[in-house]
């Protein structure tokens, strides 16, 4: 399995991303059990759409821990990559 930017990379397209919106929140509890969250724990919820060539295919939801992720803004994440964002920022592949 891929991942979109390989495969889209892979076929010769110019990928990109736009972040629509970063909120901190209490996941639902199926999303809160796969992050391994407890009960009181949050999670940033990022909404982004992912572009090749310029044309929208994703509509990315992500939820990121708070608890690992910290202080996490969407200024740092059009920085760069989110992948990147995170490995500079938080030291996490």
């Amino acid at each position: 399995m891929y991942s979109f930017s390989s495969q889209m990379e892979g076929e010769g397209k110019e990928i990109s991303t736009k972040n629509i919106s970063l909120k901190l929140c209490k996941p639902e509890k199926e999303i809160a059990l796969q992050l391994n969250l407890t009960p009181n724990d949050q999670a940033y919820e990022l909404i982004r759409l992912r572009l090749a060539d310029g044309e929208p295919l994703v509509y990315n939801h992500t939820y990121l821990p708070e608890k690992i992720f910290s202080n996490l803004i969407l200024e740092d994440l059009n920085q760069g990559t989110l992948y990147g964002i995170l490995k500079k920022k938080y030291h996490q592949n």
